[in-house]
């Protein structure tokens, strides 16, 4: 599939550009881990962050002296979640997964953190969204869909729940029609809504669309990835139809409190990149329409650095 070549072709530049963030010291040497590691997810089980996280971690225990207790902790777009988390000590046992729409928050002025109250370790996943209509719609393509929104935007009830990485496509979405579509806040990150008429369009990590997709229920207009699915290439992509934005990038990754020594970060980045590097994570996280990813702690504090800047720049032209 598309995502396991783009995991094959990322695992190959990881190892020939990444060497050097295998961690120096050994567990047994550092004493570290020597009890279960705590990993908070700030979102609701069940969700895109949960389901993948989940199964990353699965395969990263194999990598681990200790086990991972993934709890999740929900609340205001990640907030009530990461305040719990700055309470926590600097000593590796307790993480949190850095979501897509943090940095979009944070622009917002819905967050009350940044990235740089804590330790980046590195990204381990990412998704790619999904835009769709229920198979009976008016709307056969993309192209409908943006003349239906430009000619009468408040004909199109669009589903979203502020504060999730549906609403960052949004953003780019009417952006890109130049119009407001006729929001309809939805609980959580629910299809369901879609499936019983409740709006005529919503957009979710594709994982979370797939099985609708599949049944004939939905019918897919574009996904926010670099290149058409393999298993599905009939539909395109949103950047083939115009809608390039980097800010619909759905990339997750680890985080650590603020001050957590060196070498833990070391240590948990090298885990990391062990475990990216395991085929059989990257076939069943592939399978789930889900993508691997690996970064140095440097190279994450990067994009961290960029993706901030340009939701900070893109919602200064928005107002």
């Amino acid at each position: 599939t598309a995502e396991t070549k783009a995991a094959e072709t990322s695992m190959e530049s990881a190892k020939e550009s990444s060497k050097d963030a295998a961690p120096s010291t050994s567990a047994a040497e550092m004493n570290y881990p020597d009890k279960p590691i705590t990993l908070l997810i700030t979102f609701e089980a069940g969700g895109t962050t949960d389901v993948a996280t989940r199964l990353f971690v699965k395969y990263w225990q194999k990598n681990l002296p200790q086990n991972v207790n993934v709890i999740n902790i929900d609340g205001a777009g990640g907030n009530v979640g990461i305040a719990e988390a700055k309470k926590q000590k600097n000593d590796g046992y307790y993480l949190v997964v850095q979501s897509a729409p943090f940095a979009m928050n944070a622009a917002l002025g819905t967050a009350n953190f940044t990235w740089e109250e804590f330790e980046p370790i590195s990204l381990f996943f990412e998704s790619y969204m999904a835009l769709c209509v229920r198979s009976d719609s008016p709307y056969q393509t993309f192209e409908d869909f943006k003349t239906a929104v430009q000619t009468d935007p408040q004909q199109m009830k669009y589903g979203v729940y502020a504060g999730s990485p549906m609403m960052s496509t949004l953003l780019a979405l009417q952006d890109y029609t130049d119009t407001q579509f006729n929001m309809v806040d939805i609980p959580k990150t629910k299809a369901t809504e879609l499936l019983a008429g409740c709006v005529d369009a919503y957009c979710d990590a594709f994982a979370q669309m797939k099985s609708y997709i599949d049944s004939g229920d939905f019918r897919c207009l574009g996904v926010f990835a670099p290149e058409r699915l393999a298993d599905y290439p009939d539909i395109p992509t949103m950047k083939e139809m115009g809608v390039d934005y980097i800010i619909t990038e759905q990339k997750y990754g680890m985080w650590a409190p603020k001050g957590t020594p060196d070498e833990i970060l070391e240590y948990l980045n090298g885990t990391i990149k062990k475990t990216y590097e395991d085929p059989e994570f990257a076939e069943e996280l592939s399978k789930m329409s889900f993508v691997p990813i690996y970064t140095s702690r440097d190279e994450y504090e990067d994009w961290l650095t960029n993706i901030y800047s340009n939701f900070a720049d893109f919602v200064k032209t928005l107002q």
